[in-house]
């Protein structure tokens, strides 16, 4: 099989593509995700998967905002960010010693 490098980070190895970068790996997304996710993919000129890659680094290195409230630390989120239920919570507690 011959194998001509075309995008960031491949190589020919013994006549076969591979990935410089690292292995390949398969996320099953959304549909609302992949669609912005391609929208951001065409919008910079880059492949599906270096779309998601910057998109999920951008999330994870986004700072976490932290307000003291009373004295207690209070983590600051999104407005559409999901609600916890007070059962959710009591159940996680039951976790712990």
């Amino acid at each position: 099989m011959t194998c001509v490098a075309r995008q960031r980070g491949q190589q020919v190895h013994h006549g076969t593509c591979y990935d410089a970068y690292m292995p390949r790996t398969t996320l099953v997304l959304d549909s609302d995700a992949t669609i912005k996710a391609k929208a951001y993919a065409r919008r910079h000129g880059i492949t599906l998967g270096e779309a998601v890659s910057d998109l999920v680094k951008r999330g994870a290195e986004r700072p976490l905002v932290i307000e003291d409230r009373n004295g207690f630390p209070v983590v600051c989120l999104p407005a559409d960010s999901p609600t916890v239920a007070a059962a959710a919570v009591k159940r996680a507690l039951e976790d712990f010693p």
